[in-house]
């Protein structure tokens, strides 16, 4: 189903990847991994270098609402526009 979801949300032809699945399954695993553990033990945590926070304008999947008030993890943190999608 993925070369027709690119195809219809991103006007993309998906080149046949023999990888895609592994890829696919990996990916998913990182994210397991990486935001579902810290949903379960949430703690306040706090990023100690400086941040730059590229927001793409034309994203659908991630918004301009995403990198708003995020002084709290942040402190001060710089963030761009720039015209581009996902």
């Amino acid at each position: 189903m993925w070369p027709l979801w690119l195809r219809l949300t991103e006007r993309v032809s998906a080149v046949r990847d023999p990888a895609r699945m592994r890829n696919a399954i990996n990916g998913l695993n990182l994210y397991r991994a990486n935001f579902i553990d810290r949903l379960r033990h949430r703690r306040a945590r706090r990023a100690h270098a400086p941040v730059q926070f590229i927001v793409l304008l034309r994203d659908p999947y991630v918004g301009l609402a995403l990198s708003l008030g995020l002084e709290g993890w942040l402190g001060a943190y710089h963030r761009i526009q720039i015209d581009a999608g996902h």
